[in-house]
């Protein structure tokens, strides 16, 4: 009785058949080849392909022994089973060029000759394609993006990869010259050309958007290609450095920058939403019924819109159940205020902070905000906070509600108003909402700050200049516990004046006077006011930081000129 021993080497089952596409020629040969030695060797057939197992020789062919025909019998079976797994991996085009060829290692050999050596020909063709590809506007910029893609991988496929950053740049060229402009304003930012792509889209659709809302609806300004005619508006500011004479304590308040490109005091309802921190639109009509100057909504409703009018608000802002109050309100300014930190925030800030130091006074709801780098911080925060109120003010602070935190309730703080006669009040440990004023202003901001940054599309390493935006534009927004005056209002005893505020976000571009020869205007996004004073705060994707200036151009409604003569003959520089 003979005793069946195992041959050294496996078959492999019809499931290892879907592992990867059969061979079509050149266009995935390099691929497939990849694939196909893998499974040779995992099945321990690649030493029948490279030679290095070859069929026995036995010593007298006429009288072979029982051993060598054993030999034999197994080499030609694990022939036979390399040539299986072969052509059952090819198309049918491809066993044309195969013909009756049964010998796994010469058709190996056949292949590599035939497609191998003609992958750097298909190389330089489908790269000359992918160079050649151009977008003429007409139609979604995502259909000639996933037509890119397809290029490149094919080009994967004929053993030639392209880099994230060598991509981009091919498809930065292949846009029409009338996206250069949107192409200076995102370029830098990153090297992905979907989020690129998402961005144009949403950009478009708010072009489509406006033209329905004006009655355009249909016209060629809705269109990719209307980014070729955008110019900014004509009209500006009324007068540069505007200041408005109350008082002596006002002159560091009310200075504004000289922002041109737009009609400040004029804009449309749901740019006056975005230019106050997604406020409710019922607030922003409150605000120019009466509760602020310098603003006008050029296209007021007869019914206010809902939450739902805005998208950004939608995906950022939820709805909290108000917590009662156990405690009358305050009667002057900074007879008490309310202090809390938020944070570590998921990402650093830009300017690597990862916390958020907040004071509410009582009387007034104004905010004060100040991003830290540590907790630990809060002190000096703090400080900082009442010698520049007390003198301002010419009161001194009386009494301060705070959370457990240590840095807040212990420690030098504790020190501080011991020392300067300020009653400290602490929340009851895990009751956080006894110190609800703070904590629903930072519930309030986040929301403004969430829907900001959606809305605009930044990174959120901008939320520390989003949260000091949304706390300037929340001083100067109508309260309802104020009963629809403003923090500012209440604090100095005049009505804010709007016309300066701009949407956060907004493109924009700074005149900086250099050589005679370079380019005077960088292209920017609007990110905040420059405390202290007329100016703004833009972020310069390129620099990656931020920049202040009190020249600036807006395009709030629409992009630059496509060239960047016209935007300097725009600036009229």
């Amino acid at each position: 009785m003979t005793t069946a021993t195992s041959l050294p080497y496996s078959v492999s089952t019809g499931s290892a058949f879907l592992a990867f596409d059969k061979l079509r020629g050149e266009i995935n040969y390099i691929e497939w080849k990849k694939s196909m030695r893998a499974v040779l060797r995992s099945l321990r057939q690649w030493d029948v392909i490279t030679g290095s197992t070859t069929a026995p020789t036995p010593v007298d062919p006429a009288n072979q022994t029982p051993a060598e025909q054993e030999a034999i019998r197994a080499f030609e079976e694990r022939s036979i089973s390399a040539f299986i797994e072969i052509t059952f991996r090819v198309k049918s085009s491809v066993k044309s060029v195969i013909g009756d060829l049964e010998d796994p290692k010469l058709i190996w050999e056949l292949l590599e000759q035939r497609y191998g050596v003609r992958k750097e020909g298909l190389q330089g063709a489908l790269r000359a394609k992918l160079q050649l590809m151009k977008w003429d506007g007409k139609g979604e910029i995502m259909a000639h993006r996933d037509a890119m893609v397809a290029l490149r991988s094919e080009l994967a496929g004929a053993g030639y990869s392209i880099s994230d950053q060598s991509f981009y740049e091919q498809f930065m060229d292949s846009l029409p010259r009338s996206m250069d402009m949107f192409v200076a304003l995102y370029d830098g930012v990153s090297v992905d050309v979907d989020a690129f792509c998402n961005k144009f889209t949403r950009y478009e659709m708010r072009i489509k958007l406006a033209d329905i809302r004006d009655g355009k609806e249909g016209e060629a300004s809705g269109s990719s290609m209307a980014l070729a005619g955008q110019q900014p508006s004509s009209s500006r500011s009324k007068g540069k450095g505007r200041k408005r004479d109350l008082s002596g304590r006002l002159e560091k308040v009310t200075t504004i920058a000289s922002a041109r490109g737009a009609e400040g005091e004029k804009a449309t309802l749901l740019t006056w939403h975005r230019r106050l921190g997604h406020s409710s639109f019922k607030t922003v009509v409150a605000s120019a019924k009466g509760g602020v100057s310098g603003m006008q909504i050029t296209d007021l409703p007869m019914k206010i819109p809902g939450l739902d009018a805005c998208a950004a608000c939608v995906a950022a802002k939820s709805v909290h159940l108000p917590h009662k109050e156990g405690r009358s309100r305050a009667s002057e300014y900074l007879e008490r205020v309310h202090i809390d930190i938020a944070g570590p925030m998921p990402v650093k800030s830009a300017g690597g902070r990862e916390y958020l130091y907040l004071v509410v006074d009582d009387y007034t709801r104004a905010v004060y905000v100040k991003p830290l780098k540590l907790k630990s911080e809060a002190v000096e925060a703090f400080k900082a906070f009442k010698a520049v109120a007390e003198n301002e003010s010419g009161k001194k602070m009386r009494e301060v509600m705070t959370d457990n935190a240590r840095e807040l309730s212990m420690g030098e703080m504790r020190n501080i108003c011991e020392r300067e006669g300020i009653k400290l009040h602490a929340t009851v440990p895990h009751h956080p909402a006894s110190n609800g004023v703070a904590g629903r202003t930072i519930g309030v901001l986040t929301g403004a700050v969430r829907a900001m940054l959606r809305d605009s599309g930044l990174s959120d390493t901008l939320w520390a200049e989003a949260f000091v935006t949304a706390a300037y534009v929340h001083n100067r927004t109508p309260t309802r516990v104020l009963k629809g005056l403003t923090p500012f209002e209440v604090r100095y005893g005049v009505k804010p004046d709007l016309a300066h505020l701009r949407a956060f976000g907004a493109p924009c571009s700074i005149v900086e006077p250099l050589e005679k020869l370079d380019d005077r205007a960088r292209m920017c996004f609007f990110v905040g006011y420059k405390c202290g004073g007329g100016g703004y705060r833009v972020w310069d994707p390129k620099g990656r930081d931020v920049v202040e200036s009190k020249d600036v151009v807006f395009y709030e409604d629409g992009l630059p000129p496509p060239t960047l003569s016209d935007a300097m003959h725009a600036l009229n520089v």
